[in-house]
């Protein structure tokens, strides 16, 4: 493994203020890395710059114009990319049933964050990566892309929307010397997973695997329970679903 793999590299974390993104943050500053983040609090955003010594600019990536500001931001201030991480995601519990859900229950933001962002920033940003000599496209999907439950629909169609477009722009990359790179995490002790029981990694643990298999040249990293998540999807589904389906 080659320690000094990431210094110097360019890189865009978005929801890099809390849980995996802030971890990430953490660990490839470490490595020496030139970092730019995201976040919806301006507030936040600055507390995380001025702590971690990153650039940083306030954007919320369901807002099309947002994510504008943010590719020239990182022009303006990095000169390119080498690598985005995509790390900023949302879940609310929704029962089409009752019409009860948590947060403020606006369907079209958990698909905005969760598909439409990552979407609409890849496009912005591949014009940049084309121009490096080692870029990577990083993208955290879901165990729940696989098997959903039935708490989260919402988030369980956007995290298999972003999988499956995942696979896709990989074919369509493949010859322009962009690495795409999917994540797929276990369950994380993070806020988004503040209220859920059962066993969690830290996002410490996840930040440093991710970082260690970006240094390998992995395209598609399993942690933990995902890795044994997915070979039971290939081998028992029907037990992975009767054991999320009520998660």
């Amino acid at each position: 493994m080659d320690n000094n793999y990431f210094t110097g590299k360019r890189v865009l974390i978005t929801g890099g203020t809390s849980g995996i993104g802030l971890e990430l943050v953490k660990e490839l500053k470490r490595r020496d890395a030139a970092i730019v983040i995201c976040g919806r609090d301006p507030a936040t955003l600055f507390q995380t710059c001025e702590r971690h010594e990153v650039l940083g600019t306030p954007c919320d990536i369901s807002d099309s114009n947002a994510l504008v500001g943010l590719t020239s931001y990182v022009v303006d201030e990095l000169g390119g990319l080498d690598i985005v991480i995509q790390a900023a995601g949302i879940q609310r519990s929704i029962d089409f049933c009752t019409g009860k859900m948590s947060g403020h229950g606006l369907l079209a933001r958990e698909l905005d964050v969760n598909l439409k962002g990552p979407l609409e920033l890849t496009q912005l940003v591949l014009p940049l990566l084309s121009e490096s000599q080692d870029a990577k496209l990083v993208f955290f999907t879901s165990i729940l892309a696989m098997t959903p439950k039935a708490s989260a629909p919402l988030y369980c169609a956007s995290k298999a929307g972003l999988a499956s477009f995942v696979q896709s722009i990989r074919y369509q990359l493949a010859n322009l010397g962009i690495q795409v790179v999917e994540v797929v995490p276990p369950v994380v002790d993070t806020p988004m997973t503040a209220n859920r029981g059962g066993s969690k990694v830290s996002a410490e643990f996840v930040a440093n695997h991710v970082a260690n298999s970006l240094e390998q040249g992995r395209d598609r990293i399993l942690i933990g329970q995902a890795r044994v998540a997915t070979l039971m999807n290939r081998l028992a589904p029907s037990l992975l679903t009767r054991m999320l389906i009520r998660e």
